[in-house]
């Protein structure tokens, strides 16, 4: 990874932390590297922030968003999240993913 940039939104009732993660190299995000931007994330957010949204670009790339897909998949099964392309979860998960 070598670059990310939050932005704080109102949805709905709750206040999100967009944050588009950019990653160099050729290897596909992994389950672990995903695991540690959300907890690394999670862990400078503001109090307000109720839950993270993720999306992950290549540097340089010309493609739009990589996919997450894999790196989804291998998340544990008590979490529970919204992937459509971003990466959506909410405060209870992430606690649960922190520890």
């Amino acid at each position: 990874m070598v670059d990310a940039s939050p932005i704080v939104f109102q949805s709905g009732f709750s206040k999100m932390m967009s944050l588009a993660v950019i990653f160099t190299g050729d290897e596909p995000v992994s389950t672990e590297t995903l695991e540690s931007v959300l907890v690394a994330a999670w862990g400078v957010a503001p109090d307000s922030v109720e839950g993270l949204e993720i999306i992950a670009r290549a540097a340089g790339g010309d493609e739009p968003l990589l996919d997450l897909s894999t790196a989804v998949a291998g998340l544990p099964d008590d979490l529970d999240y919204v992937f459509s392309g971003s990466l959506t979860m909410m405060s209870d998960s992430l606690d649960r993913l922190a520890g």
